[in-house]
């Protein structure tokens, strides 16, 4: 009785083996097919363009694990670009854009917004880099435009020029002092035939 006990758990657990097997081949078997059939029509899907080559969007943001965004690229409404790279306060410190005339102008700040730091180059008037304090409204501004004038000014608060010092295309050097009110109170012209 014991050895027919035996028997019969014996042939329960070859024929359990079984099953197990057999299912674990197929399991396989299935899974060697979904792959190659995945990989074929991945090829397929490849090699007739379906797969997309450009992704379109009016904005994409880029984020970090957190999920705060550290990339904004925009369009704005006259359609162009505006990439502006984020702080972790998530306010804008580096913005690139084009005006416009599509003149490009790239623009560092402070994570208040106050201190900036411009360099663009305008259409028909020239590179410029602004050094500037926003809540003043004021600043340093280097500039050369394509008639060959370079300029280097000083603004006070409100925009109001304060020194301007520049070289004219003929080689004359300018050079004015203005009061708070943006007269002119000192103005040294020197032509180059009159330099020492």
């Amino acid at each position: 009785m014991q050895n027919h006990a035996i028997d019969i758990v014996t042939r329960r657990l070859d024929d359990l083996e079984g099953k197990v097997r057999f299912r674990a081949t197929a399991s396989l078997v299935c899974l060697v097919i979904l792959v190659v059939v995945t990989l074929a029509v991945l090829q397929r899907v490849q090699a007739q363009g379906w797969a997309p080559k450009t992704i379109r969007s009016e904005r994409f943001e880029l984020v970090d694990s957190n999920g705060r965004t550290k990339l904004d690229i925009t369009s704005a409404a006259d359609g162009t670009p505006r990439p502006v790279l984020l702080g972790k306060d998530g306010k804008a410190r580096i913005s690139l854009m084009l005006d416009g005339c599509d003149s490009p102008i790239i623009q560092l700040s402070d994570a208040a917004g106050r201190h900036q730091l411009s360099l663009d180059v305008r259409e028909g008037i020239g590179p410029a880099i602004a050094l500037r304090d926003t809540e003043r409204d004021s600043g340093v501004m280097l500039t050369s435009d394509r008639t060959g004038v370079a300029a280097l000014g000083f603004i006070g608060e409100h925009a109001r020029s304060q020194i301007e010092l520049g070289i004219n295309p003929d080689g004359s050097v300018a050079f004015k002092l203005y009061d708070k009110e943006g007269k002119v109170v000192f103005s040294a012209p020197q032509a180059a035939k009159d330099a020492p």
